[in-house]
């Protein structure tokens, strides 16, 4: 467990997140009254977040936004000693959710000053880190129908009407997948190749998954009709992938997909790269700030 010697926190929130202008004052003032000294950051360009944070001295980095953002610090602080603290302000947050972290900024802040370290799982898509769930086909048919505007409007009820829309829409194609040397050609609709336990809003990765066993949870959909894909949606939901017929479930620690042509994989809910992508985990090398005083359901320990 990683030890802190010096208490001070960088502060950085993304102002384009869903809930980046609710009153966080109080929260930060917790902090400030347990002892910490808090050095508010502002970074312009989401892009230029992961440098600031590297070129950042604090040991403690608190980060509020969404499940992009989050990622996008984890990327910068795995492999090192500095612990990430959570600031749940997008619409899903679902590595909060998977950490019982709360969404309420003085009961978030609160974790810091009354929880404890754990190290967690960060996974990289060519080289892009995600912490959830990477994806593609018709969750990346969702995300691009989710436009900002919508997200701020409906929040997470609108991921059932996109999904119905983009399921009725779905197209197939071929793909190779590699795990840890098993090799499955198929056709499908859908490919998800999960690090955490949820995504999509409370979805679950697998049932067995979680963000400190060293695994990549994959499944692929196979083609079927839009009405047998809403009848499978709640065992998609639940992370119950019990009907090989339907749905392909693998893990392991290196995964390769390879498609027939270019498709666009979605990590987190940003547009990373293209097949054919390269998957990996680099086992418990973030730290993160968890709760002590309840059960957590992404954790294993």
């Amino acid at each position: 467990m990683t030890k802190l010697t010096e208490r001070t926190i960088a502060v950085f929130v993304n102002p384009a997140s869903t809930n980046a202008q609710a009153d966080l004052e109080a929260g930060f003032e917790l902090l400030r009254e347990a002892g910490f000294t808090l050095s508010m950051e502002t970074v312009d360009d989401p892009a230029d977040l992961a440098d600031a944070i590297v070129n950042h001295p604090a040991p403690i980095v608190l980060v509020g936004g969404g499940d992009g953002t989050t990622s996008c610090a984890a990327g910068a602080l795995a492999g090192s000693d500095r612990v990430l603290a959570v600031l749940p302000l997008g619409n899903a947050c679902d590595f909060a959710r998977s950490l019982g972290i709360p969404r309420d900024p003085v009961d978030a802040c609160r974790v810091v000053t009354q929880g404890r370290i754990h190290a967690v799982d960060v996974a990289r898509v060519n080289g892009h880190s995600y912490l959830n769930m990477a994806s593609l086909g018709l969750s990346v048919d969702v995300a691009r129908r989710m436009s900002g505007t919508f997200k701020k409007r409906w929040g997470v009820l609108g991921y059932p009407k996109l999904l119905w829309d983009a399921a009725r829409a779905a197209r197939s194609f071929n793909v190779e997948i590699r795990c840890d040397g098993e090799s499955v050609r198929r056709r499908v609709i859908q490919i998800g190749v999960g690090n955490g336990f949820h995504y999509g809003s409370g979805m679950t990765v697998a049932d067995d998954a979680r963000l400190d066993d060293g695994l990549l949870h994959v499944h692929a959909i196979h083609p079927l009709p839009w009405w047998q894909l809403l009848l499978l949606f709640p065992y998609v939901w639940a992370g119950r992938f019990r009907e090989p017929e339907r749905v392909i479930a693998l893990k392991g620690a290196h995964v390769e997909v390879t498609t027939s042509h270019p498709r666009t994989v979605n990590a987190d809910g940003e547009m990373a790269c293209q097949t054919p992508a390269t998957f990996e985990v680099m086992p418990r090398s973030l730290h993160v700030f968890v709760p002590t005083d309840q059960p957590i359901p992404g954790l294993s320990e």
